[in-house]
Parts: C-alpha cells; sequence; structure tokens
C-alpha cells in the first residue's frame, strides 16, 4: 500500500524534492556517529572493559573496545588509593581491567572511569532500561496482591 502511495505522490508532484531539509547534528548526535556507540551502550554508569595504554604518576589512559579514550585517575582506581604512592606501581600497560562510566565528555570523546569496588557495587543495574514502558512488575504485584 505505501508503494501505492509513494508513485501517486511521483506522478502528481513528479519534481518536487522529497528529501529532508539538512539539519546540523546536534553534540550528541555527532558523538554516537562517530563512536560507533549508542546511548544504550555507552552511559555513565555503564561497566565497561578498558586496556590500559600508558601510566603517568596518578593517572592511567585507556581504551574502550570502541576505541574511545577512558581516563582513570589515582583517587579513581582501588578502594585503598592513598596507600599507593604512583599509579603505575599497580597498573601497567595491557592491563585489562573492568571499570564504571564516571563521566563523558562528548566534545573529547573521552570518558571519566572509575575502578573502585564500593563504586562498582553501587547502582549495578542503574544502566539498565526498562525495555517495555508500560509493564511495570511493582505496579502489577499490588494489583494483584490488592484484588
Amino acid at each position: 500500500m505505501e508503494t501505492f502511495y509513494d508513485i501517486r505522490r511521483e506522478l502528481t508532484q513528479g519534481f518536487q524534492d522529497w528529501h529532508k531539509q539538512y539539519k546540523e547534528p546536534s553534540q550528541d548526535e555527532e558523538f554516537f556517529m562517530i563512536s560507533g556507540e549508542t546511548e544504550g551502550t555507552l552511559a555513565e554508569g555503564r561497566i565497561v572493559q578498558v586496556t590500559v595504554r600508558r601510566v603517568h604518576g596518578g593517572l592511567a589512559i585507556c581504551v574502550l573496545e570502541s576505541g574511545l579514550t577512558g581516563v582513570i585517575m589515582k583517587e579513581d582506581y582501588p578502594d585503598d588509593w592513598r596507600d599507593i604512592v604512583e599509579l603505575f606501581d599497580r597498573l601497567h600497560e595491557g592491563d585489562i581491567l573492568t571499570c564504571k562510566i564516571k563521566s563523558i565528555q562528548k566534545n573529547r570523546y573521552q570518558e571519566f572511569l572509575v575502578c573502585k569496588g564500593s563504586e562498582m557495587r553501587k547502582n549495578r543495574y542503574q544502566h539498565i532500561q526498562n525495555l517495555d514502558p508500560y509493564y511495570h512488575e511493582e505496579e502489577i504485584g499490588l494489583q494483584l496482591t490488592e484484588s
């Protein structure tokens, strides 16, 4: 049926341009187009795996699987960070870490990461969104108990 409407529109208005007007992408749209990620795969609070590329004093530069750069500060690495003199005492190039995204700088295509055990346990399921916006398990449970 859609094809029929397309043919009819082409015959009645054959020389009209059907392209949408160009619109400059927003910073978010640009970030997700270039990185190849989506809001579902890369968001604050999401747990990701990274590979350590360089360690400089109190800073570790990492690479996410998508190729984006991640940064771990000394105070965001272990829970006992005060006992560490330098971060390169614990981290080495090529180490694979599981981290949580603390914040995203979309204009620099960079993430700040946290590897503390206490932070990793906090709000583990924060990034999981309800796939069906009309399904609310808690409300259904309450309705069944009330009836």
